[in-house]
């Protein structure tokens, strides 16, 4: 049996906790092609340059890569990962869920990040927003946890 084919997919590189889950899953598999929306050249040296990228790198996009998510999540579904026996996504933001198996025998493995801070900001808003009459029966999330309320942008 040959040694399968890995490739490892994650939203954007640029620097944090999500990126540090990247660095050791490509220690695991040294080999393995990075696809990424957009990559710093920081990181993309400490990847051994195996980071692939595609026009969100480049400018304009790379200005204002973070205001373009539909871009992004067409970006990784479009991307053509035939040759890959293995798919290992890295996603906080989202986008990097989009990639998709071309053959069923594929096998696509998700670490899954908390969700997005901008959304965990956003749960006091959504506790206290009044809505339409329409909408009065919508589920309330109660008790926030503490780290939420810490939150700050």
């Amino acid at each position: 049996m040959s040694k399968p084919k890995i490739a490892i997919v994650h939203d954007w590189i640029y620097g944090g906790g999500a990126e540090k889950v990247v660095l050791e899953i490509h220690k695991l598999y040294p080999d393995a092609p990075i696809y990424t929306s957009f990559c710093s050249d920081e990181w993309r040296e400490r990847l051994d340059n195996k980071v692939i990228t595609g026009y969100l790198q480049r400018w304009p996009f790379s200005k204002i890569r973070r205001l373009l998510p539909l871009l992004r999540q067409w970006w990784f579904a479009k991307l053509d990962l035939s040759e890959f026996d293995i798919i290992i996504s890295s996603s906080g933001n989202g986008e990097a869920k989009f990639v998709r198996k071309s053959r069923p025998d594929q096998l696509h493995i998700c670490y899954c990040h908390t969700p997005t801070h901008l959304l965990a900001a956003l749960r006091r808003i959504y506790q206290t927003t009044k809505f339409p009459p329409a909408m009065a029966g919508a589920p309330r999330l109660k008790n926030p946890s503490p780290t939420t309320e810490k939150t700050r942008f």
